[in-house]
């Protein structure tokens, strides 16, 4: 499996193979205007940076669910335009516990969005209407699977939890050449690639209302940051758990349990609400 050619970051780990290519772009930047797509223009530029060493080509990006912090209002415009593109294409999504979800989007949420909000206010939207901010349901997983489901046909669309890594590189990575009839490799490296240093995110966690996205003020937070034990920052992320669960109780459990039959992964076992 390859990337596109000329896609990714230049020392080629943690590719994101043509992740803006289904996006609309002017001399102002990268955005989604949904009335407006010319999907045989994009099929060719696709065409034109495919390896033709490749068996699969890959094209990845974690935002063409829709992203998390706009409550995932673009993941079906994306799929439609994935499919009116590359309607042979064989589609994977990674799901992740909904809990562990919520506060990686939420740390996230801080250093790149400057962020002031407590988790408690992040995970309930008030001015939706105005704005489109995160939602819980975006994490219904089983609602984006279905609509791939529909397109591609589910035969064609693999889904794979994100915790099997925790447990071996190869339980995560071997369902995924298996679908696309491929030998996986007889080794994987296990080294992390983009490991985020949550400390400086903790760190604004403590005291959201300071936050802002000017520079000097990141660059305080994450100073801040560095003063925090492992242990304390470990501690800080169970804690938000903790509260999410106590607050969100069994909101994701038919979901869930969907899922699970969908799959056929054991999903309490890896921690999922079921």
């Amino acid at each position: 499996m390859r990337p596109l050619l000329a896609s990714g970051k230049k020392n080629r780990s943690y590719v994101k193979s043509g992740g803006g290519m289904f996006y609309d772009h002017d001399d102002f930047g990268c955005f989604l205007n949904v009335f407006n797509f010319n999907a045989v223009d994009v099929r060719k530029k696709i065409k034109s940076l495919t390896d033709p060493a490749a068996q699969v080509t890959v094209l990845s990006n974690e935002g063409w669910c829709g992203h998390p912090f706009a409550g995932g209002v673009t993941g079906k415009a994306f799929s439609d335009r994935i499919y009116a593109v590359l309607p042979e294409a064989t589609i994977l999504i990674i799901v992740r516990n909904q809990l562990d979800m919520i506060v990686s989007a939420y740390l996230h949420f801080l250093t790149q969005e400057g962020g002031n909000l407590t988790l408690d206010e992040f995970i309930r939207p008030v001015k939706w209407f105005h704005r489109p901010s995160f939602t819980l349901s975006h994490l219904n997983y089983m609602n984006v699977i279905r609509y791939y489901d529909e397109l591609f046909g589910r035969d064609r669309v693999v889904v794979v939890p994100f915790e099997l890594i925790t447990k071996s590189t190869e339980s995560f990575v071997e369902p995924i050449f298996a679908a696309l009839d491929l030998t996986a490799p007889e080794s994987f490296s296990s080294r992390p690639e983009n490991a985020r240093n949550v400390s400086h995110a903790i760190a604004i966690s403590l005291m959201p209302r300071l936050n802002s996205g000017h520079p000097a003020v990141q660059a305080a937070f994450e100073s801040g940051g560095k003063l925090l034990s492992g242990r304390f920052v470990k501690r800080r992320k169970v804690e938000m758990i903790r509260f999410l669960d106590g607050v969100l109780g069994e909101y994701y459990k038919e979901d869930n349990r969907k899922l699970q039959e969908r799959t056929g992964y054991d999903l309490e076992s890896l921690k999922y609400v079921v």
